[in-house]
């Protein structure tokens, strides 16, 4: 009885409320009334309390009374931006993780450690989702592209130097027409689910030299390590069992001050970044491939020959063959 009382109480309390402020339409009205309300709900009923009704509840008291009754008419463009921010927030918590702290990254460390390129060492480097057995090279690529997204968003602030997608040895990598197919499988995945569907791997001039590979608006430097890779050779993997994919915003080279490509270099007095690069691959016996000329296709360059050597061209943009491992 008392909680109909108190019901009724806070009804005609709030109609009156109502009713006054829109009289007086001043902000003290609003204050008189809130006032009353806190003062009938004490005087009227003590020990009552106001309550929030749930879901659980409205289960218990659905024949006595149902707070939730009646669909609402509310479009999800009604949906605050406080409940929107929230599920971005848990929805990135679940599909996103801590991609400094994988295990790409940690089998990764000898060629970071090992090569001669200046700016290695001390590079900032994301990695791929840790690779889950039993999942395809698909399914796996997957996992991380949600992870790619937000590097695509965030590196040039964060100066972050790459993304690193780290594929099993035995079953992609275990020779250079594997390995092709392989990154035909990565690089045309991330591709198709480019978000501002630029979908750069179906371009029909990916063999020229306007070509580049693009994600997010983000252009990249692709560079890729395998073990079948002598040591002499500028993508040699250093011991690692695994074979990686290397994407390099173009924006980080910028940020490292790099000076553009050039034919030239001065082996006797290297003052450039580029050219003490260069020969400190070439005193440790791995020189790699310097183009002639500045206007060469890009793709030619993502996955090297065995042997630097000869003028092969391994066409991995062309190997339809899907691995089903």
């Amino acid at each position: 009885m008392a909680d109909r009382v108190l019901t009724i109480s806070l009804r005609l309390t709030s109609l009156c409320g109502v009713v006054y402020a829109a009289v007086t339409a001043s902000y003290i009205s609003c204050f008189v009334w809130m006032g009353t309300l806190i003062a009938s709900v004490l005087l009227i009923h003590p020990t009552s309390k106001v309550r929030i009704y749930s879901v659980s509840d409205a289960k218990i008291d659905t024949k006595k009374n149902n707070p939730l009754k009646g669909k609402p008419e509310n479009v999800e463009a009604d949906i605050s931006d406080a409940i929107k921010y929230k599920i971005n927030e848990d929805i990135a918590t679940f599909v996103l993780y801590d991609a400094t702290d994988v295990e790409s990254l940690h089998h990764f460390m000898p060629v970071k450690n090992g090569t001669q390129c200046l700016f290695a060492k001390k590079a900032k480097l994301w990695g791929c989702k840790n690779w889950k057995i039993g999942n395809t090279l698909e399914e796996n690529v997957c996992r991380s592209i949600p992870m790619f997204i937000k590097f695509t968003y965030v590196c040039q602030y964060l100066g972050l130097d790459g993304f690193l997608f780290e594929l099993p040895g035995k079953d992609y990598a275990a020779d250079i027409l594997t390995f092709g197919q392989s990154i035909r499988v990565v690089m045309k995945l991330l591709s198709d689910y480019d978000p501002k569907a630029i979908h750069c791997m179906d371009k029909s001039y990916i063999e020229q030299p306007g070509w580049v590979f693009q994600f997010n608006r983000i252009t990249f430097f692709v560079t890729t390590f395998a073990p079948f890779y002598p040591k002499t050779h500028s993508r040699y993997s250093f011991g690692t069992e695994n074979g990686y994919i290397l994407f390099q915003p173009e924006i980080s080279f910028a940020q490292h001050d790099i000076p553009d490509d050039t034919p030239h270099t001065n082996w006797a007095e290297p003052r450039t970044i580029r050219d003490q690069i260069r020969v400190a691959f070439n005193k440790a016996g791995r020189m790699y491939k310097i183009r002639q000329s500045l206007s060469y296709p890009m793709v030619h360059d993502i996955l090297m020959p065995v042997h630097d050597s000869k003028n092969e061209i391994i066409c991995w943009w062309k190997m339809d063959k899907q691995l089903a491992r």
